[in-house]
């Protein structure tokens, strides 16, 4: 074979080898795309957040009454977790435990206002009060 047709060969592998990379490489970027506007298009806070922010920082009563404080969420379509010193104290959630649980010991919500957190399409509200040298976690959770 002459050098001139085994140069030919060589570069025509290239450019096919080439444009195949290409291709591969614009697919992925599409689907990327494609699944990051879907990422955005759950990343929404609920629209009454704030709402339920405001009433954790209202209420002083949270530790001592949750099924009222529960009725008061639930027009919001809120869920409500209560722990004292890791001890579950009320739940109306369909989580598991033991996320929730999870949740509590990741999120920072120690402190005079209620935090706002949202992560896998579900949007939260904690709180951590210290009363009577017992710590009260308080959070309450709307799943899209």
């Amino acid at each position: 074979m002459k050098i001139r047709n085994r140069i030919f060969i060589s570069n025509t592998v290239m450019v096919l080898v080439s444009l195949v990379t290409l291709l591969a490489i614009s697919g992925a970027l599409v689907n990327s795309n494609e699944n990051i506007n879907t990422e955005i298009a759950k990343a929404k806070l609920d629209e009454n957040v704030f709402e339920v922010q405001s009433l954790f920082e209202q209420s002083t009563e949270i530790v001592l009454d949750y099924e009222t404080f529960s009725k008061s969420l639930s027009t919001y379509n809120y869920q409500l977790f209560g722990m004292v010193d890791k001890d579950t104290k009320y739940s109306n959630l369909g989580h598991d435990e033991k996320e929730i649980t999870n949740y509590i010991k990741e999120s920072d919500s120690a402190g005079d206002h209620a935090s706002v957190y949202y992560r896998d399409s579900l949007t939260s509200v904690g709180k951590s009060i210290v009363v009577d040298d017992h710590e009260y976690n308080i959070v309450v959770w709307y799943n899209y």
